[in-house]
């Protein structure tokens, strides 16, 4: 059993990946990452045509999945107010940058500059020219296959709820505004 002071192996690996960040010039918490705008006007404004390019956009969000596939890294990221996909691609980054990559993990809070376009399979995504690390995360996320579905780690812990479960932030929302308008 670990000591509770202690971190453990995913913690360990964690601050390992906060320490490079560091050793690569960047700041792993505490990063300024003013005008970006909702994903989901990112992903409303996106053209319609694969391989059509949009405009250039920016945003802030968490990292949710990740995939590789050679020289390219997909990332999916979500905010407040929907999810996108992040593809990355060797030639379109500074060599600095393409080693932050690996230094990510789920979880992690990022900031993204890149061209919006739909890929060959439809999908919206923003292709990345500009990664920004806002806040790197400690904690091991949830189970992606099964996701944060005990109970009792969900009341002690609401933040996992509200960042992991769909619907728990809309409802916390809505449930301030009538708590507000009964005042």
């Amino acid at each position: 059993m670990n000591h509770p002071d202690k971190p453990d192996r995913f913690e360990v690996a964690r601050l390992e990946k906060a320490d490079k960040i560091r050793e690569l010039g960047f700041d792993p918490y505490g990063q300024r990452f003013d005008n970006h705008e909702p994903i989901a006007s990112v992903r409303q404004d996106c053209p319609e045509e694969p391989g059509q390019d949009g405009r250039t956009v920016r945003i802030a969000a968490r990292i949710m999945g990740r995939r590789k596939a050679g020289k390219l890294r997909f990332f999916d990221v979500k905010d407040a107010t929907g999810r996108i996909q992040l593809l990355m691609s060797r030639g379109d980054m500074t060599d600095a940058q393409w080693e932050l990559v690996s230094a990510l993990d789920l979880g992690d809070l990022v900031g993204i500059d890149g061209k919006q376009r739909r890929t060959q399979t439809g999908e919206a995504s923003i292709f990345v020219e500009g990664l920004t690390v806002l806040c790197k995360s400690l904690a091991q996320p949830p189970e992606k296959f099964h996701g944060a579905k005990d109970i009792e780690m969900l009341l002690r812990q609401r933040y996992l709820d509200l960042i992991y479960n769909e619907g728990v932030l809309e409802r916390m929302l809505k449930r301030s505004k009538i708590i507000d308008s009964v005042r």
